[in-house]
C-alpha cells in the first residue's frame, strides 16, 4: 500500500509540471496577437462609416459625366489587387469569353473538262488507223472527286452516242479505234463529280454533271489504199485498167506510190497480201468505172474506188481546242462538180427524161 501511494503522488508532480506550462502559452497568445485584432477591427469600423456616408450622401453626377452601359459593365469587371497585411490575401482574375464567328460552308465547285485535241494516227500492230482523242478535267474544280468521264462521238454530223469502249475519272489519251474512212468526227465529254466532304464542302444537285464544248469535225478520216483509174478495158477478154497506186505500208510506217501501171481481177495491191482486187465495174456509155477491194483483215470492210475520185491516204494535224475550225471539207472540188451538174440538171429537165439508161458492164 505504501508503495502505491508514493506512486500516485509521482504522478501528480509530474501532471501539475506539465500543466503549468501550457497554461502559460494559452495566456501569452491573446497578449501577441491582440494588437493585429484590434487593428482589422478599427479598419473595418472605418469601411463601415464610408459606406454609410456613401448611403446617405449620394453623388449625382453632373451632366456630361454620365457614364454608358458599356463603361459601368467594364469597371464592375475591371480586376484590382487586394493589398493587405492579412496574411490569406486572394487575387481573381476576370474571365474573358469571345465568341468566334465560324465561316459558312464553302460549295465545291465542278466545271465543265475540255477536249484538248484530236490527233489522227496508224497502229503498226493492229493495222488499224485511230483517232486520238485527249481531254482534261476542269482546273477550277475545289473540293470534289471525278467519278466517272463519258464520251460522245458523231459521224459526219449525225447523231452523237456514246463511245462504249471508253472508260476515265479524269484526265485522259483515249485511242478511237471505231473510225471509218471518208467519215469525220466530233466529239464531247460529261464529267461527273462528288463532293469530298458532303457537310463541310456541299455540291449542289445541278453541278453534279457538267458537258464541255463539242471539238470538231476533224478532217475526213484517211484511207490506206487508194487508186486513180484511168482507163478501163478488156485485154483478151479480162477486164483490166491503169491506174497510179498509193497505200499506207504499216511494216515500214511509210506512204508509198506507184506510178501507173495495168491491174486484173485478183491481183494483189500490196506485199503483205492484204489487198486484193475483186471486181470492177465498167462506165459504160461513157460513165465512172469503179473497182472494189477486198481487205483480208476486215473482209467485212466494203472498199469502192471510183474513176476520177480523190481520196487522202496521209494524215493531217492536230484539230486543237481554240484554235479555230481546222477541218477541211471532204472533196471541195468534187463538191463543186456536184453543184455544177445541179445545176445544168435545173436548166434543162426535159434533158433527163429524154436520155438513155447507160450500160453498165460488171466483170467478176
Amino acid at each position: 500500500m505504501a508503495e502505491e501511494n508514493s506512486l500516485i503522488q509521482k504522478l501528480d508532480k509530474v501532471s501539475y509540471l506539465v500543466a503549468v506550462p501550457l497554461a502559460l502559452v494559452i495566456l501569452a497568445v491573446p497578449v501577441f496577437s491582440g494588437g493585429d485584432l484590434a487593428k482589422d477591427s478599427e479598419e473595418l469600423g472605418e469601411k463601415r462609416l464610408d459606406l454609410v456616408k456613401k448611403r446617405d450622401n449620394p453623388v449625382v453626377p453632373t451632366e456630361g459625366d454620365e457614364k454608358t452601359t458599356l463603361e459601368v459593365l467594364n469597371e464592375q469587371w475591371k480586376s484590382e489587387t487586394v493589398r493587405s497585411e492579412v496574411s490569406w490575401p486572394t487575387e481573381f482574375q476576370p474571365i474573358h469569353v469571345i465568341k468566334i464567328k465560324e465561316d459558312p460552308p464553302e460549295d465545291g465547285v465542278h466545271e465543265a473538262g475540255v477536249i484538248e485535241r484530236i490527233e489522227f494516227g496508224r497502229d503498226r500492230k493492229k493495222k488499224r488507223p485511230f483517232l486520238l482523242v485527249a481531254g482534261t478535267m476542269s482546273p477550277n474544280n475545289k473540293h470534289v472527286a471525278v467519278e466517272r468521264v463519258d464520251l460522245f462521238r458523231q459521224v459526219d454530223g449525225g447523231k452523237f452516242t456514246l463511245v462504249k469502249d471508253f472508260e476515265a475519272k479524269g484526265d485522259f489519251r483515249f485511242k478511237d479505234y471505231g473510225i471509218a474512212p471518208g467519215k469525220q468526227y466530233t466529239y464531247y465529254l460529261v464529267s461527273t463529280a462528288r463532293s469530298q466532304a458532303k457537310t463541310k464542302y456541299p455540291l449542289k444537285r445541278d453541278a453534279r454533271k457538267q458537258t464541255s464544248d463539242r471539238l470538231g469535225p476533224t478532217n475526213v478520216v484517211p484511207v490506206d489504199v487508194h487508186l486513180h483509174i484511168t482507163i478501163v478495158r478488156e485485154i483478151d477478154g479480162k477486164p483490166t485498167f491503169r491506174a497510179k497506186k498509193v497505200l499506207w505500208d504499216y511494216d515500214k510506217e511509210e506512204l508509198v506510190e506507184v506510178g501507173r501501171a495495168t491491174y486484173a481481177l485478183d491481183d494483189v495491191l500490196d506485199d503483205a497480201g492484204r489487198w486484193t482486187i475483186r471486181r470492177i465495174v465498167s462506165g459504160g456509155g461513157g460513165g465512172k468505172a469503179e473497182v472494189h477491194i477486198k481487205d483480208s483483215l476486215d473482209p467485212l470492210q466494203k472498199i469502192r474506188i471510183k474513176q476520177g475520185k480523190k481520196r487522202d491516204v496521209a494524215g493531217w494535224p492536230p484539230l486543237i481546242a481554240g484554235a479555230g475550225d481546222a477541218a477541211v471539207a471532204e472533196e471541195p472540188a468534187a463538191a463543186e462538180e456536184v453543184k455544177a451538174s445541179a445545176k445544168a440538171s435545173a436548166k434543162a429537165p426535159s434533158k433527163k427524161r429524154t436520155t438513155k439508161k447507160k450500160r453498165r458492164r460488171t466483170f467478176k
